[in-house]
C-alpha cells in the first residue's frame, strides 16, 4: 500500500517539466518526512506501547549502527564471528 502510495505521489510530483532541480518533488518529499518524523516524535511522547516500541527500535538502530562502525573502522569482533553485524 505505502509503495503505491508513493509511486502516485512521485509521478505527480517529479515532473519532467521540472528537470533537472525538481523543486516541487524534493520539497514534497521533505514535507512528508518531516511529517512523518512529527508523527514518530508524538508517539514518542504518549507513552503508549506503540511509542515504547519505536523508541526501542530506534534505539537499537543507533546502538547497531555505532557497533557495525566500529567492527569495520577497528576490526574489532563481534559475538565471536568475524565478519558479523548486527542488524535490525
Amino acid at each position: 500500500m505505502g509503495g503505491a502510495c508513493g509511486g502516485i505521489i512521485a509521478s505527480t510530483t517529479f515532473r519532467a517539466a521540472d528537470a533537472p532541480g525538481y523543486k516541487v518533488g524534493l520539497n514534497v518529499t521533505l514535507a512528508l518526512q518531516v511529517r512523518c518524523l512529527l508523527d514518530v516524535l508524538r508517539l514518542m511522547l504518549t507513552f503508549t506501547p506503540q511509542s515504547l516500541s519505536i523508541t526501542v527500535t530506534g534505539l537499537m538502530m543507533f546502538v547497531f549502527s555505532r557497533r557495525n562502525a566500529l567492527a569495520r573502522d577497528s576490526g574489532r569482533v563481534f559475538e565471536n564471528t568475524p565478519g558479523f553485524t548486527y542488524t535490525l
